[in-house]
């Protein structure tokens, strides 16, 4: 059985095809170039992709303008036909080199640009209409308003564009043709992605999950994160009433982002959402692309944003982690944790971290703000949230009642005065953490109140050596305790780098080999 032939694609204007424009011209003697550039038009307009309904528009006025020049000549009405037969032909030629220009943009291009050749295309008419004013030419095609025309035009480009966009059977091709792109173009089509999903969320639910679902699979592919980190568009939606879990600081509820990935949302009750807090989030994003393009998820849990869904708090959005935070897991996994690797996995998030410039201070190390991905490897969270809180409210974070069950963690020096975070803190901190992953207690175990910890440590008072054999397999030989003992100096100064104490750790792998 033979397949039909497909028929030829014929190019129409007015009703005509070019055969029959051209035919239109034939008798008018000196019209063969008006012609061809006319010809030239409709063909570059049928491969306009994204701006067709506009482009369009434009080419039919630009026949409209041919068909009344024609009839001027002829009337004999033209003051000098030459003249006005060049000033027309400059009009058409223009109208071809933009036209063939839209026409070789790709599809990713075309969509990214579609703004620009909009105004393009507007400059092409207003260019029309001063031609067809200096040759005072009159014809029934400019009694129309084609600004009005143009503008419901544009809007049909528009919605055809986000229909595009939000194609689940075209996702692939898409994403295909955005990773041909350099990571500007890219980002910048991930942005039209969103605005899309901001002006369609209370309207199109079928669009709005196309745009998700396509969002999604760029996202992935390219291995990026959203380029507005305020998730304001609908891109993450609160799947319960309830908080799963929470502490003095946060209640963290499940979430879905772009209909496609489970995810935790922090409710960070220290801050109330109004434009300084939008303001510091945003300045914080920036850092958080940072981390995440030198780190890719391996020792960070990555952010992809922040938002407000009800209430007065914002949310912070990463991926949700099933196998939670890393003391409940050794817990659960005594026996298949690799003690010395796992804490050098931490050391060295801590290690990325401090090693930007300027560094960044994590600011709130503690097991808890370590979490577990699916491969039973510990990744940093949080990092920086102190700080956030920090500027919004105007207190040392340090010094809030809502960090009580990190104070054990805390140096002594950021509990008084200002409470500055550095990077020694952070070394502090850690060390108060690497003892907790081998004890399976908090620091100061034997120490009921956070207070008296705080003081004990204060005084220059340091935990007590663990002895337990158990402890001891765990990797915590003399040279990982004397290292975690100059942890806690008193002086900062005098704690050991980050890069220090993951030397320290190595050689602790090596003797457990």
């Amino acid at each position: 059985m033979y397949a039909p032939k497909q028929q030829p694609h014929i190019i129409v204007s007015l009703g005509k095809s070019l055969a029959q424009v051209t035919a239109e011209f034939a008798p008018i003697p000196g019209y063969g170039i008006l012609v061809g550039a006319l010809c030239s038009i409709l063909e570059a307009c049928d491969n306009v992709t994204q701006n067709r309904f506009a482009a369009r528009q434009l080419a039919e006025r630009a026949h409209y303008f041919l068909l009344a020049l024609r009839d001027s000549d002829e009337k004999g009405s033209l003051p000098n036909p030459r003249l006005a037969k060049a000033a027309a032909q400059t009009e058409l030629i223009n109208i071809v080199d933009n036209m063939t220009r839209w026409g070789k943009m790709g599809k990713v291009r075309s969509f990214i640009n579609q703004d620009e050749v909009a105004r393009e295309i507007v400059q092409c008419h207003t260019s029309l209409t001063d031609c067809i004013t200096k040759l005072q030419l009159s014809s029934q095609f400019e009694i129309l308003d084609w600004q009005k025309e143009f503008e419901h035009k544009h809007k049909q480009d528009h919605y055809e564009m986000v229909e595009h966009l939000a194609a689940v059977e075209a996702k692939q091709d898409l994403t295909n043709a955005a990773l041909r792109e350099n990571n500007e173009m890219l980002r910048t089509l991930m942005t039209m992605m969103q605005t899309a999903m901001g002006d369609n969320k209370q309207t199109a639910e079928r669009i709005q999950q196309g745009l998700s679902l396509n969002l999604y699979q760029l996202q992935k592919q390219s291995g990026q994160l959203l380029p507005n980190f305020n998730l304001s568009s609908g891109e993450v939606k609160r799947t319960g009433d309830f908080p799963v879990r929470g502490n003095a600081t946060m209640d963290i509820y499940e979430g879905v982002y772009l209909g496609n990935e489970r995810v935790s949302m922090k409710a960070i009750r220290a801050m109330k959402t109004d434009e300084r807090t939008v303001h510091r989030f945003k300045r914080e994003g920036e850092i958080w692309a940072k981390v995440w393009e030198r780190d890719r998820g391996q020792h960070i849990v990555p952010f992809y944003g922040f938002c407000q869904i009800d209430g007065p708090f914002p949310y912070m959005v990463s991926p949700w982690q099933e196998n939670g935070d890393a003391l409940s897991y050794i817990k659960a996994n005594d026996h298949k944790i690799d003690y010395p690797n796992f804490l050098k996995r931490i050391a060295l998030g801590v290690q990325l971290l401090h090693t930007f410039n300027p560094p960044i201070v994590h600011g709130d190390i503690k097991p808890g703000n370590i979490m577990i991905n699916d491969e039973g490897y510990p990744r940093l969270t949080d990092f920086g949230l102190s700080q956030v809180i920090n500027d919004v409210s105007g207190a040392p974070f340090t010094q809030s009642s809502i960090v009580a069950d990190s104070f054990r963690y805390f140096a002594p020096e950021v509990c008084t005065g200002s409470g500055v975070m550095s990077t020694m803190a952070d070394i502090y901190a850690l060390s108060m953490t690497v003892l907790e992953v081998l004890t399976h207690q908090q620091p100061y175990r034997n120490v009921r109140l956070h207070t008296e910890a705080v003081v004990k440590a204060a005084t220059g008072k340091k935990p007590e050596r663990p002895t337990e054999a158990r402890i001891v397999a765990r990797g915590l030989n003399d040279e990982l305790w004397n290292s975690l003992l100059a942890c806690w100096s008193l002086t900062p100064e005098e704690r050991p780098s980050i890069q220090d104490f993951i030397a320290v750790l190595d050689r602790v792998i090596e003797t457990t080999r």
